[in-house]
C-alpha cells in the first residue's frame, strides 16, 4: 500500500472526519479504514469517504464545495405511511425494535436508531 502510511494494527493511517489518509489523493471507508466497530458505523464510514472523495475531485478543478456534510437522502411514497404500533398503551413509531444486538449497547447507538426509525428498544439491553 505504499506510500499510504499504516498503523500499527495494519490498516492504513486515516483521518477519521474526512477519510483520507497520509496520500491526499487515497481515502479509506467502511472496514479497511478500521474505524469503525459495527457494520453500520462501517456504511456510514464509507458515506463519508464519498463526500469527502467529491470535495477533492470538486478543489481539483477550483470548484468549491460547502464544507458541511451532505449525504443524498433516499425518499418514496412508503415514507409517507404511517408504520407506527401500539402496544400495552405506548404508541410507538414503528414496530421495528432492537433486540439483543450490538448496535444498541449504549444509549448513542439507540439514540441514534431512534433518529433513523426504529420504533423501541428493550431497556435490559443498555450499556452505561
Amino acid at each position: 500500500m505504499a506510500p499510504v502510511q499504516l498503523s500499527r494494527s495494519g490498516p492504513p493511517e486515516v483521518n477519521a472526519k474526512t477519510m483520507q489518509t497520509s496520500e491526499p489523493w487515497v481515502f479509506a471507508g467502511g472496514d479497511i479504514a478500521g474505524l469503525a466497530n459495527t457494520t453500520m458505523e462501517s456504511v456510514n464510514n464509507g458515506k463519508q469517504a464519498a463526500w469527502h472523495i467529491h470535495k477533492y475531485v470538486q478543489s481539483l478543478h477550483g470548484v468549491s464545495v460547502e464544507s458541511t456534510l451532505r449525504l443524498p437522502l433516499l425518499y418514496n411514497v412508503g415514507d409517507l405511511l404511517d408504520i407506527s404500533v401500539e402496544m400495552c398503551g405506548l404508541k410507538f413509531p414503528s414496530s421495528f425494535s432492537l433486540a439483543s444486538a450490538p448496535p444498541i449497547i449504549t444509549t448513542t447507538m439507540i439514540q441514534r436508531a431512534s433518529k433513523e426509525g426504529w420504533g423501541f428498544t428493550p431497556h435490559e439491553n443498555i450499556q452505561t
